[in-house]
């Protein structure tokens, strides 16, 4: 892989570590978080995003996917480790148990496909234990925090989803997902549409559930900052993981079996829709059957672009809206 195709790669990642940097120690000052409980969180969470991105660039997948599976196995459990010592080593929160606990889960969703054969019920599977782990906030316990609102746990959610990611694209090597950070021009354009297609009836069915219950939010710089922070986010990393996940597996394993589109979109977005049960209350049967809703306008968008990017972007603009102006 020529140096020059990595820059722009390497230009990122120094920015990256940057604005990091820089919104960590704010954070942490405005938090009152002393930095002997923040500094290590902050490098860790540096360290990991790192990762991320490079699990996510296709570039640097590439590169990897030229290893014996078995050593980029390996590869995705060692560094799944790596941030947990930086943080909990100086914060005194170390505890071998935990270390093991979150070196076997790693070790789980790394060599997954390399020892079990590539079949659409494996792959069933491996949606159920990845998704088991995370409902059940498993990193809570896994990262404790060592400061009231340093939020550890972050941590594990990232390495967790990188981990799945970098054993379906590239060890999995599965087709038709289209996965990338950077949506095309089609995905900007088939992710909006979607997203107006959803909004009438979306926010009409939240007010009739009293779900939504909006309040005038003055579209000032703030407001217009924190959208576009939510918006970010939710588009790189929750939307990232929901949409290959759902759409980029589930909706395709569904779909290839029934031979119907129509199937894979509704089972998919079914499914979606259930798995939103336990937000803050268990059973959350408005929170889901918004998010059903809302699921089928994001797999709908997948189908048209043929590229969980358009459905990314549907979803970040719906979680936007809904966090921004309609909570």
């Amino acid at each position: 892989m020529a140096v020059a195709s990595l820059r722009p790669i390497g230009l990122v990642s120094v920015a990256l570590t940057l604005l990091l940097l820089i919104a960590g120690i704010a954070y942490a000052n405005l938090q009152h978080i002393p930095m002997t409980a923040a500094g290590p969180v902050l490098v860790a969470l540096i360290l990991e995003v790192l990762l991320y991105h490079a699990a996510g660039t296709v570039e640097i997948r590439t590169k990897l996917e030229q290893l014996p599976p078995a050593l980029l196995a390996a590869l995705m459990t060692v560094t799944a480790g790596v941030p947990y010592l930086i943080y909990a080593v100086p914060t005194g929160l170390y505890s071998t148990q935990r270390f093991a606990t979150l070196l076997l889960l790693a070790l789980m969703a790394s060599f997954w496909y390399v020892v079990l054969p590539r079949r659409a019920i494996f792959d069933i599977l491996y949606l159920v234990f990845l998704g088991a782990i995370y409902i059940t906030k498993s990193f809570h316990a896994l990262y404790p925090e060592p400061w009231d609102h340093t939020y550890a746990s972050v941590l594990g959610t990232l390495m967790w989803i990188r981990t799945g990611m970098l054993a379906v694209l590239s060890l999995r090597k599965m087709t038709g997902i289209g996965f990338g950070f950077v949506p095309r021009s089609e995905d900007w354009s088939v992710g909006f549409r979607n997203y107006l297609y959803f909004l009438p009836g979306g926010i009409g069915l939240g007010l009739a559930l009293n779900f939504l219950r909006p309040d005038p939010v003055p579209l000032d710089l703030r407001t217009i900052g924190l959208a576009l922070l939510t918006f970010l986010v939710t588009l790189w990393v929750l939307a990232a993981m929901e949409e290959v996940f759902f759409r980029g597996i589930l909706q395709q394993i569904v779909t290839k079996a029934s031979g119907s589109p129509v199937a894979g979109l509704l089972t998919a977005s079914v499914l979606f829709g259930l798995v939103h049960l336990p937000y803050r209350s268990f059973p959350n049967w408005h929170f889901a059957a918004l998010a059903t809703v809302a699921g089928f306008f994001y797999g709908r968008a997948f189908t048209q672009a043929q590229s969980v990017r358009a459905s990314m972007v549907t979803h970040a603009l719906v979680v936007t809206t809904w966090r921004v102006f309609l909570a």
